[in-house]
């Protein structure tokens, strides 16, 4: 039971509970107990929604892991990166072929009307084109490895392919779902499509779906799948003497033969704009590869170099090669 005090002249009694402090017990500086500081409340951290702007599309996280383009490195490479390896500590980065601002740009033309459904319904098919392609060499892959005795390597790189086969095939199905997504609702809102001779059900859709906000958001889905399509970075290439320094211009990866890897022929196709160009050496004479090496222009296809000479070419400040890398230090090639 608690203890009974007597307080003032009147002796009235007041029972404190055993652990209380009683009522009388002088306060200290915070207004508890003498010694006793209450600790302040802490103000929950204020965050700035994202205000959104109809038209201006963001660039979120890729949608695919960065474990498939570690994957496709090593396939490519040789190397044995690790699935959880750090690409800041290796100084690496995803390289794209067409670059997120070249593919942003082509959908705010579409917005604004300055491109059509057709127009985007062309470019888009050249990157799903470069997804079939890409699955079609990993599927040779997976081929040339089986039915024979793999060492520890060939293990891993039949492991991979066979990995990646399965994601390109989910992404693959995501991506064309946004993009019957984007082209439907593009349709109903902004053609106005009529059900019925009245139109009576066209505008109860566009009500329903909530109009240009609605469409805004399909197209800022259909943007997030198509910047992480895999063939469009499917593996590793140095990022700060590199990847940082091609910026937003097309970053071809040319094939030993003069020829071009499946993505970098579809960003070669892509409609010229004046400002997203060839990534080139400080003099101009050679392409610069994702991986970083090195290719004369003079020794592509000349279909190749008729299409560099559309597009332009952007001079960086590389001169030598930067296929010596932290990434390749780390991880040689076995």
């Amino acid at each position: 039971m608690g203890k009974i005090h007597t307080t003032g002249s009147s002796a009235r009694t007041s029972i404190v509970a055993p652990g209380k402090a009683n009522s009388t017990t002088p306060s200290g500086p915070s207004g508890g107990p003498s010694g006793i500081v209450k600790p302040k409340k802490k103000r929950a951290a204020v965050t700035t929604p994202k205000v959104k702007v109809l038209g201006r599309f963001e660039r979120n996280d890729f949608k695919s892991g960065k474990a498939f383009a570690i994957r496709g490195a090593n396939l490519t490479l040789g190397t044995k990166i690790p699935d959880n390896a750090n690409l800041n500590t290796i100084d690496a980065a995803r390289p794209h072929r067409t670059s997120f601002d070249y593919l942003r740009s082509r959908l705010e033309n579409l917005w604004k009307g300055t491109e059509t459904p057709d127009d985007f319904s062309r470019w888009t098919d050249r990157l799903l084109k470069a997804q079939s392609e890409r699955t079609d060499i990993l599927v040779a892959t997976c081929s040339s490895l089986s039915g024979r005795p793999l060492d520890d390597v060939e293990k891993g790189q039949l492991s991979a392919a066979k990995s990646i086969l399965t994601h390109i095939a989910s992404h693959s199905l995501a991506l064309k779902l946004s993009r019957s997504e984007l082209l439907m609702a593009f349709d109903l809102i902004r053609n106005n499509c009529k059900s019925d001779k009245y139109g009576n059900a066209s505008v109860g859709v566009r009500t329903k779906l909530g109009g240009e906000d609605h469409l805004h958001d399909c197209f800022q889905r259909f943007l997030d799948q198509i910047n992480s399509i895999y063939a469009n970075v499917p593996d590793l290439g140095p990022h700060s003497t590199v990847n940082a320094v091609v910026q937003e211009h097309f970053h071809l990866h040319p094939n030993a033969d003069g020829s071009l890897t499946p993505a970098s022929n579809a960003a070669l196709n892509m409609t010229p704009n004046g400002h997203h160009r060839v990534a080139v050496t400080v003099d101009g004479l050679n392409i610069v590869a994702t991986d970083g090496t090195l290719t004369p222009i003079l020794n592509l296809d000349h279909d190749v170099q008729t299409l560099i000479m559309k597009h332009g070419t952007h001079a960086t400040n590389i001169r030598d090669q930067h296929f010596v890398t932290e990434m390749r230090t780390q991880f040689p090639p076995k």
